[in-house]
């Protein structure tokens, strides 16, 4: 059955105050009128005609006096010919005699019959409404997967509920219950019966079994809500200061501030996650969450809320609550002994944000009473705000955010609104581990939206001012984003190699097993659509023509439905292969047709040659191998094993001197733990983020199986990754010098990268993309003087004034290290990379304003501060994009502008001329040009992209330049604006110089970060 959109409709009358109110829900299905996307418009004509036909139908069934009426039409499909509508009819009911439910539904029904005994009621092209049939339960209704209308309830079987909040109220309502399933939260089994946040009263043991309390050094700071036995939910501005889950201690179970009652829980915090969109200065998007270090064992006094489905609507002027040990008072710095809780309601969003001067933002709710009273303090930061169902479960509505004072009248509590942030919660859990379950039927994918501004007002955190100069470190949150390689979508449990165990069904993906007829002799790890990796001495002896691949399986036999086999085309082993001493033991497989990537056939992510796998990181290492030294028998199931890299120098005395730089070791000194016979080929994967893997290694060779001081020694991959990428990119046969793949920084570093929050500042949106408001407006971005375009590789030197937005960022003010772009007066855009080493802004400095590398005739500025994006993987140098503040805003001049910024929607074509400039090497391992370099190159297309790179690729990165080579950035451009003119005449920044396999080298093209799919993220810190 077809549905429709909110369709509001005016009130009919106007309620009387005195007389009694009653409220009646009813749904409809309408015959005859076609449904049409239109619909979801309220301007259209088929909405505005639609309208008064509906309220006359409605108000034509009753005779009593209809208060207000409301429409609610969910999304169908076009040229269906019956429409369902929700609708709510309020009345004000003067009678002396009682209007009972049963009596008002046989008088509607009677009504609706009787206006369409007078004729259809017709609405020009879209049909007449020729029937109206009251239906008595909810529909359900089958969509295409994660199509679900956004006003309905999305069952785990596709089915969608068109009821209002059906998820864990006691009644099925989906085919598959799974409304119902995974329910058990949100109890109070310790509560016989129900009876200072300000305004406030003491809670009973056991009222609020989820509420926690964090301690920073012993001292409780911000309260916290209870997800899963691991996980906990709370406000991301209580980590603003202290981001060390070190220094944090949870209480639990506990209604006394001491924490000396018996059954209290007391564990520590593992890992702190802020919302990568978390706003220091608007409190947007305040949630982290919060692994512990323990399991919690859930009791009477220890249980979790409930996580509302992001459909789950909780009406203005319900009643619900809040709880703490904040202040008791605003001006009376003292936090109670026993946890305070309070009644509040849910306050109107507009009115709400008219009162905070517009502040709030989609992903805050208020609650509170206007005129005072009662509210959250300091201290109750990280809080719950719950609202009981029907079904008696408690939900999670918000988490306590900000406020202006505590209880003061027109000044409600603001919290963060936990159906709009839910998805990420439950993105983070299940990505960083497998959570227990929790009671949400779906999950769904977070949609980011830029932040509102604050101007005018002072936002304070409920444990105390948020301090707009200070800058939040967290760690990066790469993993909770969709990942190309590395993931393990199938593992649904975190969970013989000697010493291993049995390893579940998709934990190790990219694991093969290579078959020679029926029998296993070798493993292989999967790197790609086409192509494996597996160790070139497993080959010595065998054809081709006889090796099968078999993946997605954990059983040898490859018997269960997920198991996929694939012919081996072609083995291309290491032309530096050495038998004797295994040196250069690696080797492509060509696969004869490409494997289709799933839950459990993925590919491993390979590591750039500047990976550091340091010693004593804890790898994986798996095949179907011996379990033990001189046993034949190989396991049935897939073994995997957790073992530690080994310090090179100690494990090259342990084997007499006889490793090369080509070989790693991992095991242990102590031994019992290693690979052996029938795993060679297999892979050695570190997790460098949670749930992304990298290849450190192949399995090559050893002395014995887990004998002690003989670990497993590995063919290294970071020093063959180049023969690798040579091999398997369209290069092949294409000659190339070996070279690592390089950053185009001035200097290559390895240093891990630290996240950083930014702090603001304003900026107007165009139709065109992102300009400066005035006076610095439109008129000022993207321009040149009208200059004829007269060494980046290939390239020649630019004139004065031709390219006023490129920087030149000097460390120490000794030396150029990379490039920047101008985009606002006091804001500059670089490549995260370019800070790994030296992230300290008071070392940096920007000349703008000069083609000269000595800076002559420019000008220099300070950087006041750096803020990498927080998803930047030092690694795969995915989101390579660095914000740059500066000590004062700059004053624009004929050589000092700013480039436009591109909306996210903007569409670079493929074949686009655009132009880099920089002053890096003017050929691959040459020097630095003194005179600032320009040069032409064409947007390449994704999909070719990643035929060129056909791992490293992210949505985040773009190609440029020629497939033939000859034209590309180079070392000490990194930074710098790949920029293309519009029909305009204005210049818009496509991309930021991030890195490539040398410089200007057949199919190898430079590769940038996309600016329209970080603009987002540049908007939001500028507030665009």
């Amino acid at each position: 059955i077809p549905l429709l959109a909110s369709l509001p409709v005016s009130p009919l009358h106007s309620a009387s105050l005195a007389a009694r109110e009653l409220i009646f829900e009813h749904m409809v299905e309408l015959r005859g009128i076609l449904y049409d996307s239109s619909l979801q418009q309220a301007s259209s004509e088929y909405y505005r005609a639609l309208t008064p036909a509906l309220e006359r139908l409605v108000s034509g069934g009753h005779s009593w006096c209809v208060g207000s009426q409301h429409f609610s039409l969910p999304n169908g499909r076009n040229g269906n010919a019956s429409i369902i509508v929700r609708f709510r009819l309020q009345f004000t009911q003067q009678a002396p005699w009682q209007l009972s439910p049963s009596l008002e539904e046989e008088a509607l029904r009677r009504g609706l019959a009787k206006v369409l005994q007078e004729g259809a009621i017709p609405l020009a092209a879209y049909g007449a409404i020729s029937s109206a049939s009251l239906m008595g339960d909810y529909p359900v209704f089958a969509a295409p997967a994660g199509s679900c209308p956004g006003n309905t309830f999305a069952c785990q079987n596709s089915q969608c509920v068109l009821k209002e909040n059906p998820e864990c109220d006691s009644k099925a309502d989906c085919s598959d219950s799974s409304d119902e399933a995974e329910c058990d939260c949100g109890s109070r089994p310790a509560m016989q019966a129900a009876n200072r946040i300000v305004g406030g009263s003491e809670a009973s043991r056991g009222e609020f079994p989820w509420q926690v309390s964090l301690r920073e050094n012993n001292e409780h700071f911000c309260g916290a809500t209870i997800l899963t036995e691991t996980w906990l939910v709370s406000a991301a501005h209580c980590f603003n200061e202290f981001q060390d889950p070190g220094v944090w201690t949870v209480y639990a179970g506990s209604t006394l501030l001491n924490g000396m009652e018996s059954g209290t829980v007391k564990t520590g915090i593992a890992r702190i996650i802020k919302h990568p969109s978390y706003n220091m200065d608007t409190a947007d998007y305040d949630v982290a969450v919060l692994e512990l270090d323990a399991p919690m064992t859930f009791t009477k006094h220890v249980q979790p809320v409930c996580l509302p489905a992001a459909t789950h609507r909780f009406p203005t002027g319900k009643k619900c609550l809040i709880s703490g040990w904040g202040y008791l008072k605003e001006d009376f710095l003292v936090k109670p002994d026993i946890l305070q809780k309070a009644t509040v309601e849910l306050l109107d969003q507009t009115l709400c944000s008219n009162l905070y001067s517009n502040a709030l933002t989609d992903r805050m709710v208020c609650a509170g009473y206007l005129e005072g009273k009662i509210d959250s303090c300091q201290g109750d930061s990280g809080g719950p705000l719950v609202c009981e169902e029907p079904s008696g479960r408690f939900f999670l509505v918000g988490i306590v955010s900000w406020g202006i004072g505590c209880a003061e009248a027109g000044r409600p509590g603001v919290y963060s609104r936990v159906t709009k942030l839910r998805d990420w919660i439950l993105d983070v859990i299940s990505t960083f581990a497998t959570p227990p379950a929790l009671a949400v039927p779906t999950v769904l994918a977070t949609t980011l939206s830029n932040t509102a501004s604050t101007e005018g007002t002072s936002t304070t955190s409920k444990h105390g001012p948020i301090p707009a100069s200070t800058s939040s470190s967290t760690k990066p949150a790469t993993a909770s984003r969709p990942q190309e390689c590395g993931g393990r979508p199938g593992l649904s449990k975190p969970s013989k190699i000697v010493g291993g165990i049995d390893a579940s069904r998709g934990e190790v993906p990219w694991q093969v097993s290579l078959k020679e007829g029926a029998r296993h002799f070798c493993g292989a790890t999967v790197i790609g659509e086409r192509w494996l990796l597996s160790a070139a001495h497993c080959f010595n002896h065998t054809k081709v023509g006889y090796i099968s691949a078999f993946l997605g399986t954990t059983f040898l036999a490859g018997a269960d439905s997920s198991a996929v086999k694939v012919a081996i085309k072609k083995v291309v082993p290491h032309p530096s292969y050495n038998p004797v001493i295994l040196d250069f033991d690696v080797a492509l497989l060509e696969l004869g047709s490409p494997l289709h990537f799933g839950k459990y056939i993925q590919p491993v992510c390979l590591p750039l040659a500047i990976h550091k796998f340091p010693v004593g990181k804890k790898c994986m290492i798996s095949g179907w191998g011996n379990t033990r030294e001189g046993n034949v028998t190989k396991p049935e199931n897939l073994q995997r094993a957790s073992v530690g890299i080994i310090d090179q120098k100690t494990c090259n005395i342990l084997y007499n001197f006889s490793l090369t730089d080509r070989m790693i070791c991992a095991g242990f000194l102590e031994g019992k733990v290693d690979s052996c016979q029938g795993d060679s080929g297999g892979p050695l994967a570190c997790e460098e983020t949670p749930g992304v893997f990298y290849l450190a290694g192949v399995v090559s060779w050893g002395i014995g199986c887990a004998q002690a001081k003989k670990p497993g020694v590995y063919s290294r991959i970071t020093k063959l990754k180049d023969w690798i990428l040579d091999i398997i990119s369209p290069a092949l046969g294409t000659p190339a010098s070996s070279s690592s793949p390089s950053t185009r920084t001035a200097t290559r570093t390895s240093a891990t990268a630290r996240t950083v929050t930014s702090q603001s500042t304003s900026l107007a949106t165009t139709r065109q993309g992102w300009c400066m408001p005035n006076p610095q407006s439109l008129s000022d971005c993207g321009l040149t003087p009208a200059v004829a375009f007269s060494k980046i590789v290939g390239g020649s030197s630019a004139a004065r004034g031709e390219w006023p937005w490129q920087v030149s960022l000097w460390l120490r003010r000794k030396e150029h290290k990379c490039g920047a772009v101008l985009i606002a007066e006091k804001w500059l855009l670089s490549a995260a990379h370019c800070f790994d080493i030296y992230s300290d802004p008071k070392m940096w400095v920007a000349f703008l304003g000069t083609p000269f590398l000595s800076g002559m005739d420019g000008r220099v500025e300070k950087i006041f501060r750096i803020y990498k994006h927080p998803f930047y993987n030092v690694y795969t140098l995915d989101y390579d994009v660095a914000l740059l503040e500066l000590a004062s805003p700059l004053r624009y001049t004929s050589t000092i502008k700013p480039v436009c910024l591109p909306d996210s929607t903007h569409v670079f074509s493929e074949g686009a001329r655009c132009f880099i400039t920089g002053w890096g090497s003017t050929k691959e391992g040459g020097l630095m040009s003194k005179h600032l370099q320009k040069a032409a190159v064409n947007m390449i297309a994704d999909q070719a992209c990643k035929k060129f790179y056909p791992i490293q690729i992210s949505s985040r990165m773009v190609c440029a330049g020629f497939p033939q080579g000859t034209v590309d950035s180079c070392s000490g451009d990194a930074g710098g604006p790949l920029a293309c003119k519009e029909p305009s005449g204005r210049w818009f920044l496509a991309g930021i110089t991030s890195w490539g396999y040398g410089c200007a080298r057949p199919y190898f093209p430079g590769v940038y970060t996309k600016v329209t799919a970080v603009r987002g993220w540049i908007g939001q810190n500028l507030k665009l």
